[in-house]
């Protein structure tokens, strides 16, 4: 908690370990945006498959980036620009509303 306090602390990264379920994390953010009124990120690692830390059933199962690649390239539809940008949105989306109903501030993602 007095880590939390310090000025040069600018917010925190969840892991898989910080909570349990749903309603516990939400809790646990609202702790820690209370802190210091709401000046803290909430952030998450949250890329998907293997690397997803909201896991539990209350969550969407993001594929990993590599298999929308893989699934891209044996389709044939690298090529298919509005198919990969919709496609990859779309799982951009239900990320950004898993975090969004928890109040996350920050989802760091790579493509």
């Amino acid at each position: 908690m007095n880590r939390l306090m310090h000025p040069l602390v600018g917010g925190v990264i969840l892991f898989s370990r910080n909570f349990e379920n749903s309603k516990q994390l939400r809790e646990l953010v609202r702790q820690i945006k209370n802190i210091r009124d709401g000046e803290l990120v909430v952030s998450v690692d949250q890329e998907g498959g293997r690397v997803q830390r909201f896991q539990t059933d209350e969550f969407s199962k993001i594929p990993a980036m590599g298999h929308f690649y893989n699934y891209f390239l044996k389709h044939d539809k690298l090529e298919d620009d509005s198919f990969v940008r919709e496609t990859l949105n779309s799982a951009g989306y239900l990320m950004a509303m898993d975090c969004i109903a928890h109040d996350i501030d920050l989802a760091l993602l790579q493509y």
